[in-house]
């Protein structure tokens, strides 16, 4: 054996994901029926279309997903609690840009007992005012702490900048947000998005027909939920579909109002909707840019020049187009410094070809990462809600997978230099003066 010749290293591979049915229930709700091998545990996702983006207010859709457990059909949210975790199950709700879920999991033989409950909350939620006020104020508290950190400030200062307070992506509640929450404001956003009528259902886990005629009882016979019509939803999500044309660019600062040692860079761009071999070039790109601790720009910021603990780039996606963000914290005295090599960077990615095997490298950390996510059974849902919610094919994996194999290093460069120019980065930086 020739121990100085590294050896060949084939790609991470899923070779086959769980297999995936969709039928119709009788109120036209849905359903999504992923069968996870050897599993006695079941997991039942209703997903609402909107979350946050079709919200009047901030904070409305997280206080009527969030309060929907605190009281139900006559039970008060310590009873509805109980008989949650008599059987075992974990009950949980999440609040995104473009959707909203409520979740339960529990052992198959329990999930009859459980889906009663579910149809109760979801049914017939009790709107307490004193239970939100309790709410609110945790939120308020929440909110008021996070204001003190430099990282929170840039972020908003970004997306304000960046889309306008108005827009769904610059979405963050103010101090009188929280003073002016009451029930009527929840309740006109459960009539409006939470019912049958705007609901898709994810069962996944052991599933088999007394499964499916279990869910279809409690959720598919019959109206339940708000008023809401899935067309309305639909229109209200094709607003703001303008906004990459008029994105901000440039820099722009916030001075704390503390004195702080470091201040935090956020920055980056908004990109095109993308699809096929344009999605997996990007997903790579920002990869190699700053997606993982071996990144360019940890190497040049964090090994190289010591200016941070840590940089990342990452990309936020919704249903219309992407956000590229870089995000990182710094001293007060080096955010120029920062900003002018985050800039080398992405010049670099844009004029010189990535080393065939610099390239080798983001790709098999890549695919390990997509693999390790996949493989995560009962967390595979709620991969499949973001695409749905981002109106991605479902099965997309399988055929990114072999884009990514397929990448070259002039397809980075290609992509760089046709979406990457740093003459349309938006920055915002939080911190003290110098």
């Amino acid at each position: 054996m020739d121990r100085t010749t590294q050896p060949h290293i084939f790609l991470s591979e899923i070779k086959r994901l769980p297999s995936i049915r969709t039928l119709y229930l009788n109120n036209g709700v849905k359903m999504y029926l992923i069968d996870i091998e050897n599993s006695e545990m079941v997991r039942l996702d209703l997903m609402f279309k909107g979350g946050m983006w079709v919200q009047d207010r901030p904070i409305q859709a997280l206080l009527a997903l969030g309060n929907m457990k605190e009281g139900a059909a006559g039970k008060s949210a310590e009873q509805i609690n109980e008989l949650i975790d008599y059987h075992g199950a974990a009950l949980s709700t999440t609040v995104a840009k473009t959707f909203a879920a409520l979740t339960v999991t529990c052992l198959h033989k329990h999930l009859k007992n459980v889906t009663d409950i579910i149809k109760d909350v979801v049914s017939d939620p009790k709107y307490d005012e004193e239970v939100m006020r309790v709410k609110v104020q945790q939120m308020r508290t929440s909110h008021e702490i996070q204001a003190q950190r430099v990282k929170t400030q840039a972020e908003w200062l970004f997306f304000n900048e960046m889309f306008g307070k108005s827009h769904p992506m610059a979405s963050f509640p103010e101090i009188r947000d929280f003073n002016d929450a009451n029930t009527d404001m929840i309740k006109v956003y459960y009539d409006r998005f939470l019912g049958h009528k705007n609901c898709t259902i994810l069962l996944s886990g052991k599933i088999n027909d007394s499964t499916i005629q279990i869910v279809e009882q409690a959720f598919g016979n019959t109206e339940w939920g708000g008023n809401c019509l899935r067309d309305d939803v639909d229109e209200l999500m094709k607003k703001h579909d303008f906004i990459f044309y008029n994105a901000k660019h440039g820099l722009t600062r916030f001075e704390m109002p503390q004195k702080t040692v470091q201040s935090n860079i956020m920055s980056g761009l908004v990109l095109n909707k993308m699809t096929g071999k344009d999605k997996a070039v990007m997903m790579i790109t920002n990869c190699l840019l700053g997606g993982f601790f071996g990144s360019r720009l940890m190497k040049n910021i964090r090994e190289e020049k010591g200016l941070t603990y840590g940089i990342y780039s990452y990309i936020l996606a919704n249903h219309l187009f992407n956000v590229l963000c870089i995000s990182t914290d710094t001293t007060n005295e080096m955010t120029d410094l920062v900003i002018e090599e985050i800039n080398k960077e992405l010049d670099k990615l844009a004029n010189e070809y990535v080393d065939e095997n610099e390239l080798d490298i983001v790709k098999n950390y890549f695919a390990g990462t997509i693999c390790r996510a996949y493989e995560a059974s009962l967390a595979y849902p709620a991969r499949i809600m973001k695409l749905i919610a981002t109106n991605e094919k479902i099965d997309e994996v399988m055929e990114l997978q072999r884009f990514y194999a397929e990448i070259k290093p002039k397809d980075i460069t290609d992509f760089a230099s046709k979406f990457l120019d740093k003459e349309r980065v938006l920055w915002a930086v939080a911190g003290s003066a110098n």
